[in-house]
């Protein structure tokens, strides 16, 4: 990866550690293999997984922003999916979404990573059991500190 860029997409990155409850990550594509798309916007990259998940990432003080679009694929609109994302920096929780299902408008997300060593992203299954949980990082990428 090039240094002098001042974004990194996420998916550009290897995870230090990735667990998946059901299948496996998608890496610039949905958890189906189909372009990553919410709300009928769609994203060149990011990472498509199935809850439930944990993705981590090192960080190694080196960013200062993490951005991303967060939301269940378009792939299961009608179904019945129903996810819960989280945000992780450092041991510490630093963002939790709403219950979020197909069609809903995406959450945009920009966190201050500044200083920090690890970037952790969970996706829950809301409680309800993983039937079509699949869950966006859509357009996800770090801003490197200055």
């Amino acid at each position: 990866v090039e240094t002098s860029r001042p974004a990194v997409w996420l998916s550009e990155l290897s995870p230090t550690s990735v667990q998946q409850g059901y299948g496996t990550l998608k890496i610039d594509k949905s958890f189906d293999l189909t372009t990553l798309s919410l709300a009928k916007q769609t994203y060149p990259f990011g990472l498509g997984t199935h809850a439930p998940s944990e993705i981590t990432f090192n960080l190694d003080r080196h960013y200062a922003v993490f951005e991303s679009d967060l939301g269940v694929d378009d792939t299961q609109l009608g179904g019945i999916g129903t996810v819960v994302f989280e945000v992780w920096v450092d041991d510490r929780k630093v963002y939790e979404s709403k219950v979020m299902r197909a069609g809903d408008p995406p959450d945009s997300i920009k966190i201050d990573v500044s200083d920090l060593t690890t970037l952790k992203l969970v996706v829950t299954d809301a409680g309800d059991g993983i039937h079509c949980d699949h869950a966006d990082w859509a357009g996800a990428k770090l801003l490197r500190s200055k």
